[in-house]
């Protein structure tokens, strides 16, 4: 049987005929459904459970496989080795997330590849070949860019003898592409408004910070630097607030803070400073990853380094040398502004995982994570891209404080101390007053 795998659609497309339809997104759903066709979904074909499988024992591989990767990453970088920086646990939460994320998509293909047996299988989509990362979108992440199907679709119908087709429709113009359009000329006619416009609209929080700067008293007994705007950010700085405090604001590696009566700011992202690797070249393309490599490899019963290549080196050549360059500078800058605890609500760019590297490398500085959320689900893997990286946790109700603590107990990690406080409700308490 022949099967039609649709990503993107247009009306003026005419699809090809004597298919079954396979919907793999919600936008194929609205057009599909928009012509009356019929169509099926991956999701038919599995559950959540099943396709994961044995979460714990996956688990246990990929720590150690996170153990290799910091190891070749020290060898090949001395200045990691000698900061005895694991990179690649540093970086656990975007590693996890990009490799599970093409693991998983094997795994779900393969699964409708054994239920149905087909013997065509027909790719359509627009963006095949795209791997420009996205402005709003993480470095590590697929989305905005070619999926993780289209990426694997044909190899997998090389592994089981199917006859590939794929298709590429032309990006058709609609109100996504007139906002690209309209930003892109913004920016070559006004850039010196454009810049202010996108400054004020992803800064916009910041200001209400400013009135929690000076400390009540003379003497300041805490300095804080906070690396989220978040709301609930906001309402733990207000809470303790009538402590005597200080608060420093970070944001994309400028530190704003009061001195005197005076606005001051620090610029941390000197890019003075070059980190070399142990043979002092430039271009790590050359490196042998075969190990790197294999683990996945083996989880996807398929080889996935042509879908995963340009993301591993990005990780390798940009942003491990960044987090090692920029280390000192906060290590330097804690100890400088005598910073007792850094605090933040997510850990998403660059700068704030190297800031809470270096807090953790510091004698005299602690970190705070406030978490912006509840989670319905039990995931163990929790405590190894989360957890473990802070000193405190506060959570937002008394049963996730509880699992939080399991977890830690757990795995014998004698921090973070765990407690909780609902930030979060105090900002929306008054909601439906």
């Amino acid at each position: 049987m022949k099967y039609c795998l649709i990503e993107h659609l247009n009306p003026e497309y005419k699809l090809p005929t004597g298919c079954i339809y396979v919907a793999l997104n919600q936008e194929a759903v609205y057009y599909l459904d928009k012509r009356n066709i019929n169509y099926i979904t991956f999701e038919d074909y599995y559950t959540s459970g099943e396709i994961r499988g044995n979460t714990d024992e996956y688990l246990v591989g990929q720590l150690k496989w996170f153990d290799e990767f910091d190891d070749l990453l020290k060898e090949l970088y001395p200045e990691a080795k000698r900061l005895n920086l694991d990179l690649a646990t540093i970086y656990y939460y975007w590693l996890k997330y990009m490799i599970d994320n093409i693991i998983l998509t094997c795994r779900v293909i393969e699964v409708f590849i054994k239920k149905e047996n087909p013997k065509k299988i027909i790719f359509i989509n627009n963006n095949h070949g795209d791997d420009e990362t996205k402005h709003w979108s993480h470095i590590l992440h697929f989305q905005g860019v070619e999926s993780t199907y289209s990426r694997l679709i044909n190899t997998l119908c090389k592994k089981h003898g199917i006859q590939f087709e794929r298709i590429i429709l032309p990006i058709t113009i609609n109100s996504h592409t007139n906002k690209i359009s309209i930003r892109k000329k913004a920016i070559n006619y006004f850039p010196i408004l454009y810049k202010i416009f996108n400054w004020i609209r992803y800064n916009r929080k910041i200001p209400r910070f400013f009135f929690l700067f000076y400390p009540i008293s003379k003497k300041e007994k805490y300095n804080i630097l906070l690396l989220s705007s978040h709301d609930i950010v906001y309402e733990f700085a207000k809470d303790i607030k009538f402590n005597s405090i200080k608060y420093f604001f970070h944001k994309s590696g400028i530190i704003y803070y009061f001195k005197s009566i005076f606005f001051q700011k620090t610029i941390l992202k000197n890019n003075s400073r070059h980190i070399r690797t142990e043979s002092g070249e430039d271009n790590l393309s050359s490196i042998d990853l075969k190990n790197i490599y294999d683990w996945i490899n083996n989880k996807c019963d398929l080889n996935v380094e042509d879908a995963l290549r340009s993301r591993i080196e990005q990780f390798i050549n940009v942003i491990c040398p960044e987090i090692i360059r920029l280390i000192p500078y906060y290590m330097k800058f804690y100890k400088e502004k005598n910073i007792k605890y850094i605090v933040a609500s997510h850990i998403f760019t660059i700068e704030e995982h190297a800031a809470l590297a270096a807090a953790r490398l510091s004698k005299n500085t602690k970190s705070v994570y406030i978490h912006h959320g509840s989670d319905a689900f039990e995931a163990k893997s929790r405590y190894f891209y989360l957890d473990r990286y802070f000193d405190y946790y506060i959570s937002g109700t008394k049963g996730e404080e509880e699992h939080e603590i399991r977890l830690r107990d757990e795995f014998g990690g004698k921090s973070p101390i765990i407690f909780h406080k609902n930030y979060l409700y105090n900002k929306y308490k008054n909601f439906n007053k």
